[in-house]
């Protein structure tokens, strides 16, 4: 059985939504206790919690990392971070600070309710912002991305197009969603979840960027945006060959529909999903979809991106 959860970024075996302890119980007699767990913390918080309680103070006054450069991150093929590379990283460029700053960009929005994100700016204009801001605009442009919209298996086929490539010879980069313990199943090189040293490099180098030029017609992004452009900066600068990108609701103003050139489009099959927001109509859901694939102009001859629809 599977539990989800909107306010836990990385949670335990055990972690639910709940602020007191309880035990829920299953016809074939198995007793489940559950407990509430912060959004920073996991299970292993509980036998770390003696050893970390000296340094709350430090993490809790705010957020302190550095800002981490290019020549850092700019060392593909591997998913592991040697050890020099660390040897700058602050204490609260700690995995669990990097969930609780997740964390606080949960906006707790219901499907088809109006964004509570403040600004001046839409959802993708906001969005090619961000993208601006992290220097990623030109890299997108020559990244070689395969995006998938649809209702049902869109993450299923996102899985095989990666097997089929990474099987090939090709360099991979996935990123899909929701996950289910750990955020970083979002983000997968060659097969792989990216490494939690990998992963703290990443955000906090998104994460200071977007900082340092936030303002009131432009404030940090929601989850979803973050994590989105988070992927973009992983696969740009892990130099994949190719990156698999998974719509996360509809596709027409999709956090991910800023990809200019896909090589590949892809439609899995259609339902009646978050009717609120895209439509009461497969007409209508269909047009939402259908809103990821581009035209590409060249030389005045157009040519269409290929389409693949999985039935």
């Amino acid at each position: 059985m599977i539990v989800q959860t909107n306010t836990h970024l990385r949670q335990g075996i055990v972690g639910v939504t709940c602020f007191r302890q309880r035990e829920r119980h299953y016809s074939y007699r198995l007793t489940w206790t559950v407990s509430h767990l912060p959004a920073c913390l996991d299970a292993l918080y509980l036998t770390r919690h003696n050893k970390l309680h000296s340094q709350e103070n430090i993490i809790h006054k705010g957020f302190k990392y550095t800002r981490m450069s290019s020549e850092i991150m700019d060392r593909p093929g591997s998913n592991v971070v040697t050890k020099e590379n660390l040897s700058d990283l602050p204490l609260s460029s700690a995995y669990e600070t990097a969930m609780e700053a997740l964390s606080s960009l949960i906006t707790r929005q219901k499907r088809g309710d109006k964004t509570p994100v403040g600004g001046t700016y839409g959802k993708l204009d906001r969005m090619l912002m961000y993208i601006k801001i992290l220097g990623l605009e030109e890299h997108i442009a020559d990244l070689k991305i395969i995006h998938v919209a649809g209702t049902k298996g869109k993450g299923s086929t996102c899985t095989f197009c990666e097997a089929i490539l990474r099987e090939c010879g090709f360099r991979t980069g996935l990123f899909t969603s929701p996950h289910l313990i750990d955020v970083r199943e979002r983000f997968r090189l060659d097969g792989l979840n990216i490494s939690e040293d990998k992963f703290l490099l990443y955000f906090w180098d998104c994460w200071n960027q977007l900082k340092e030029n936030i303002s009131e017609d432009l404030p940090m992004p929601p989850l979803f945006q973050f994590l989105t452009v988070l992927a973009f900066k992983i696969f740009i600068a892990e130099k994949v060959d190719v990156a698999i990108i998974e719509v996360g609701l509809g596709g027409k103003n999709d956090s991910t529909n800023v990809i200019k050139k896909p090589v590949v489009c892809g439609i899995t099959p259609l339902g009646m999903d978050h009717i609120e927001a895209l439509g009461d109509t497969l007409g209508k859901i269909a047009s939402h979809k259908a809103g990821i694939f581009k035209v590409h102009s060249s030389h005045a001859n157009a040519s269409t991106t290929r389409v693949f629809l999985s039935c």
